[in-house]
């Protein structure tokens, strides 16, 4: 899966993930791709609220709070669409509002793997004030990146 960090909580030296075992936040993950994708072939984004009540919905249980987990999840569905079709597919997930964007992970996410420079991504601790110029550019690259891909 994608980039390996240091410290990161994996299957192989914990049981399980945010609470959840490890098989159950796979599907998690799955699920999410699966919305995002079905998203892409519309040509729609969705908000972080809706794409956390889609991947709650493919679940019988309380898959718990969203706060913590929906930046994790992201992250997980970014990388491993990124090795699969070499774009970011949580590019999708935006927020509500006049002036729909990606939250800052997205773009931390996008410096980790290479795709813009590390001071296009804002700043861990520091407030995020929105979009720059470069950074606007390259969401609706990726967004119509996986428009294009996902064209039927």
């Amino acid at each position: 899966m994608g980039l390996n960090y240091q410290g990161r909580r994996t299957p192989e030296n914990s049981v399980d993930f945010f609470d959840h075992p490890w098989s159950e936040w796979f599907a998690m993950r799955d699920a999410g791709k699966d919305l995002l994708e079905r998203h892409a072939k519309k040509r729609r984004t969705t908000t972080y609220k809706k794409f956390w009540s889609g991947v709650q919905s493919g679940f019988a249980g309380d898959v718990g709070k969203s706060g913590r987990q929906v930046p994790q999840l992201l992250r997980y569905i970014g990388e491993l669409s990124f090795d699969k079709y070499g774009l970011i597919l949580t590019a999708l997930v935006v927020t509500d509002g006049h002036d729909p964007h990606p939250s800052e992970g997205f773009f931390r996410l996008a410096a980790r793997l290479g795709l813009i420079p590390e001071d296009e991504a804002p700043e861990k601790g520091v407030e995020w004030i929105g979009m720059s110029k470069a950074q606007r550019t390259f969401w609706k690259a990726q967004v119509e990146g996986l428009y294009k891909y996902f064209a039927d």
